[in-house]
């Protein structure tokens, strides 16, 4: 069964690399296409209308992220980064050293559509599943994290995973709605009295500060005189 996909954005995407007649013939098997010297987009396409070897390569590619998945949620972005730098599982064969399986992203086969190609149509494949979705690995993160860090913390590991700006923002605002309460939990289980002198302050300051916390909660915190303003 074939599944209608779009491209992913912020990954490449090709197009045709060969002349009109080659252009016109998509559904030609990868033997044409190796010979024509040229490989048609994958972008958009179903499944079952591709080259039988580009199946097979999307199917592993394919498997390989549902194995990340099954681990832990993660952000379209950081996915398809760990799909193009993760080495490639090996198999041993008795009396033989290490064999790469056939297909996978070591495979140069001219029949191939680009790595960055495949994985696009992998991530936009699995996203119409709902296998991966960026809110709801957001949601989870910003939850997860809230607990023990800072909003400047929780905001940069968003970033990372390829969601900043305007996407990260109804996010952020959850977490800075409990930013004070879960710093000053923290705060109570590591300290639980105000800083008797300036070196103290200036350590408890350090701790939240190097959390995430902002500088507004850590000074609600801590206190100008070592004492706690809780409102």
């Amino acid at each position: 069964m074939g599944y209608a996909v779009s491209v992913s954005a912020g990954l490449g995407r090709s197009g045709m690399s060969c002349d009109t007649d080659a252009r016109n013939s998509l559904d030609s098997e990868a033997g044409f296409l190796e010979s024509a010297g040229c490989v048609p987009s994958i972008a958009g396409r179903a499944l079952g209308e591709l080259p039988p070897q580009t199946q097979d390569a999307l199917k592993r590619l394919r498997q390989r992220a549902i194995r990340l998945l099954a681990r832990r949620d993660h952000s379209q972005k950081e996915l398809g980064r760990k799909l193009a730098s993760e080495p490639v599982p090996r198999r041993r064969r008795r009396g033989e050293g290490d064999v790469a399986p056939a297909g996978d992203h070591t495979d140069e086969s001219p029949g191939l559509p680009p790595l960055t190609d495949r994985i696009a149509w992998v991530l936009a494949d699995l996203a119409a599943r709902g296998y991966l979705d960026d809110g709801r690995f957001a949601t989870s993160l910003v939850r997860r994290e809230s607990a023990r860090h800072g909003v400047l913390l929780i905001e940069r590991r968003l970033a990372e995973t390829g969601i900043s700006g305007a996407d990260a923002e109804p996010f952020l605002a959850e977490a800075r709605g409990r930013e004070f309460e879960s710093a000053l939990a923290l705060w109570k289980r590591r300290f639980g009295t105000p800083p008797s002198d300036l070196r103290e302050r200036a350590r408890q300051a350090r701790y939240l500060a190097n959390r995430g916390f902002s500088p507004e909660v850590v000074h609600r915190i801590v206190g100008r005189r070592g004492h706690l303003e809780e409102d």
